[in-house]
C-alpha cells in the first residue's frame, strides 16, 4: 500500500541531499567516485558507503577519505545491490536522494547543484534526470548515452529504459514510497522508475552530469540468460505477455538457453543470430540485455 506523505517544497538553502553509492570489491575505481563526490561545489552532501564486505583494498580507501569530506562508510555481508542501497537510503537524512555506483563518476563540479537548481526551478518535478557519457574501463570518454525524453514518463518507461540513474535526483518521499526492489538483480533501477512515474513527475535536463563506465565486471555486461530473463520478466510484467517485446525477449532466451546443448558448428551461427536480437532489443529498449 502507498504511504502518503506530505510534500514540503524546501528552498535550495535547505536541501540536504544524501548520495548512496554501494560496493563490493572495486578499490580500482571507488577512489575515482568518491573525489567525484568530494568535490562537488554544493555544500549539504552527505555521501553514504554501503560497501559489503571487499578483501581488495577497498577498506583502505574508504578509510584514507572518511575524515576529509561528509563521508560514512559500513562494511557489512548484503543481500545483494538493492538491499544495499536500500540500507543506505534508510541510514540518509537529506531531502533529496541518489545513488552512485562505484564505478561511476560525477564528471562535473557541478552535477548535484545543478540538479538541485532543476529542482527548485520545476516546483512540479519530484524527479530531475540529467544527462551522461559512457566511460572506458581506463575512464576516458567514449560516447555520449542515448536518452529519449518523450519516453520519460510511467507509460513511456514501461518500453524503454531511458533513465540514466546515477544522474538521477528525487525527493525522499518518493523512495519512502516506493523504495526498492530487493528480490530484483539487473532491473531494479528500471522497476523503480517505473513506479515511481506512476505517481510522481520526472523532469529531464540536458545537462551531462556523470559518467558510466563500461568495464568487464559490472552487471550490464555479465548476467547472460539470467539477465535476459530478468528483462523479459519485468517486460512481462508491464507490457504484458502479448506484447511483442515480451515475446522477441522469449524467442532470445529459448535460442540462448538451447545454444548450450547445440554442436560447435552450429552454435557459431547461433551465436549470430543472439548477437543480433541483443543489438535489436538494445536499441529499442535502452536495456542491454546480455553480454553476448
Amino acid at each position: 500500500m502507498l504511504c502518503l506523505l506530505l510534500r514540503v517544497d524546501p528552498t535550495v538553502s535547505d536541501i540536504s541531499v544524501s548520495i548512496v553509492t554501494p560496493s563490493f570489491n572495486q578499490a580500482e575505481y571507488i577512489e575515482d567516485t568518491i573525489l567525484s563526490v568530494k568535490r562537488q561545489d554544493y555544500d549539504n552532501i552527505h555521501h553514504i558507503i554501503m560497501d559489503g564486505g571487499s578483501t581488495d583494498g577497498t577498506l583502505e580507501i574508504l578509510k584514507k577519505y572518511e575524515s576529509t569530506y561528509n563521508m560514512t562508510w559500513v562494511s557489512q555481508p548484503d543481500d545483494g545491490q538493492a538491499d544495499a542501497i536500500n540500507q543506505g537510503f534508510e541510514r540518509a537524512n537529506g531531502n533529496v536522494l541518489g545513488w552512485l555506483n562505484s564505478d561511476d563518476v560525477y564528471i562535473t563540479n557541478s552535477a548535484i547543484s545543478t540538479q538541485i537548481d532543476a529542482l527548485s526551478e520545476y516546483p512540479d518535478a519530484d524527479i530531475v534526470n540529467g544527462r551522461g557519457i559512457r566511460l572506458k574501463e581506463n575512464g576516458k570518454w567514449d560516447h555520449p548515452i542515448k536518452r529519449r525524453d518523450h519516453k520519460l514518463s510511467h507509460s513511456g518507461l514501461k518500453e524503454i529504459a531511458s533513465v540514466l540513474q546515477p544522474a538521477t535526483l528525487w525527493y525522499d518521499y518518493v523512495w519512502k514510497n516506493i523504495d526498492i526492489d530487493e528480490s530484483l538483480i539487473y532491473t531494479f533501477d528500471w522497476d523503480f522508475f517505473i513506479r515511481a512515474t506512476e505517481s510522481y513527475n520526472i523532469v529531464p535536463i540536458p545537462d551531462f552530469l556523470i559518467g558510466y563506465r563500461w568495464q568487464g565486471d559490472n552487471k550490464t555486461t555479465e548476467g547472460g540468460l539470467e539477465r535476459a530473463e530478468e528483462i523479459r520478466d519485468i517486460t512481462g510484467q508491464y507490457l504484458g505477455k502479448t506484447s511483442w517485446q515480451y515475446q522477441l525477449l522469449c524467442i532470445y532466451c529459448g535460442v540462448y538457453r538451447a545454444s548450450g546443448i547445440l554442436p560447435d558448428a552450429v552454435g557459431d551461427r547461433v551465436e549470430d543470430v543472439l548477437t543480433f536480437v541483443s543489438n535489436v532489443v538494445s536499441y529499442l529498449t535502452l536495456k542491454q540485455i546480455s553480454g553476448v
